[in-house]
């Protein structure tokens, strides 16, 4: 008996799809307003339109915290597939499950009190999501976004997906922060400690 094996290489970029995301400021403040224009294009570089969008804005920090990051979507659809067997039982689902059910808890914070302060009070960990965008004509889409209150770097995630499967992503980072801030100068203590706390006051170039 005898067995041969050849691999045969399949070029997939021309089911690639081009994304351009143009936001309208890439420094803001928060609670601010950003407009986010996204064009799908082809391999060929012509406009897509009728292609499915998504787009997620989620805080950076938090996407830190992902682990192992996520696999890109020409990955998921066109990676190269070796020989071989998979088996699988269903009862491993869920072994994990009780773990995933983490309690809601408070993140960021505020800011003091008085006449003429603003404190900011809205904070969340995703700023918006939506998965029905459909590209127009001229293979666009655009939407407006008010951030919340938090002082990080917000991350726009888009992916496309069109009826021939043709599909791509892109990301860009908007952020979100103040022209005066106070850093404080120290930051971890250990049990029995005696130190000053100071803090220094920055101002942000325009």
């Amino acid at each position: 008996m005898r067995v041969g094996y050849v691999k045969v290489p399949v070029d997939a970029a021309e089911r690639e799809l081009d994304m351009l995301i143009e936001p309208s400021a890439e420094t803001v403040r928060p609670g601010d307003t950003v407009t986010y224009t996204l064009t799908v294009r082809d391999a060929a570089g012509a406009t897509v339109p009728a292609a499915e969008v998504s787009v997620a804005i989620v805080d950076k920090a938090v996407l830190s915290l992902a682990f192992g990051g996520e696999q890109p979507i020409m990955d998921a659809f066109y990676y190269e597939r070796p020989l071989g067997v998979t088996t699988g039982i269903l009862l491993v689902i869920n072994q994990d499950r009780i773990s995933q059910q983490l309690s809601e808890g408070a993140k960021g914070g505020g800011g003091g009190g008085g006449d003429g302060l603003e404190v900011r009070q809205d904070f969340a960990d995703v700023a918006y999501w939506r998965a029905d965008f459909v590209t127009d004509e001229k293979g666009e889409i655009s939407f407006s976004v008010q951030l919340p209150d938090n002082l990080t770097t917000w991350r726009l995630a888009a992916k496309a997906v069109t009826d021939s499967t043709q599909v791509g992503e892109a990301v860009t980072d908007t952020v979100a922060t103040k022209e005066l801030q106070i850093r404080p100068i120290a930051r971890f203590f250990t049990a029995g400690d005696r130190a000053y706390i100071g803090a220094a006051l920055v101002q942000l170039p325009d």
